[in-house]
């Protein structure tokens, strides 16, 4: 799933979201356990299968010695390959166009309560919520595995 602040940050970061979940897929496929501490760190298989589907670490960036590897970026390759640019264009035009559906509906004449929760990522994930939708039960970090929780401000 791309959320909807993926969205808005533009088309390269949006396949760059969808890339770094392939590579994710890619290790769940092959029962490569490419997270430490419970999900909250990515380490090298992580950042092997990154690569392989088309991502690399940041030049100019130091990479960690074993865990850490989150923020990938698209690779050269991937950049000098003929249709990218005409793929981020495309995506661009769809996001534009999709984006202002995605905002979050106003009932006419309530005013809602809405919190953030967090899950346990080394960098937290955040979404907003109404506190109903949270006692509901538990929604899950796909990245850390551990459940969001009301965030401590």
């Amino acid at each position: 799933m791309v959320s909807r602040d993926t969205l808005a940050e533009g088309a390269e970061a949006t396949l760059t979201a969808l890339m770094h979940d392939a590579a994710h897929l890619l290790n769940w496929v092959n029962q490569v356990s490419d997270t430490t501490r419970r999900g909250s760190y990515h380490n090298r298989r992580f950042a092997d299968a990154a690569e392989v589907v088309g991502l690399s670490w940041p030049d100019g960036k130091l990479a960690p010695a074993s865990s850490g590897f989150r923020d990938v970026v698209l690779s050269d390759q991937v950049r000098a390959y003929p249709e990218t640019p005409k793929l981020l264009t495309e995506l661009e035009a769809a996001i534009t166009t999709t984006l202002p559906a995605l905002a979050p509906r106003r009932e006419s004449g309530k005013t809602r309560t809405r919190i953030t929760a967090a899950c346990a990522c080394e960098q937290p994930r955040r979404i907003t919520l109404t506190p109903s939708t949270l006692d509901r039960g538990m929604i899950i970090c796909d990245v850390c595995r551990q459940p969001f929780k009301a965030a401590q401000d």
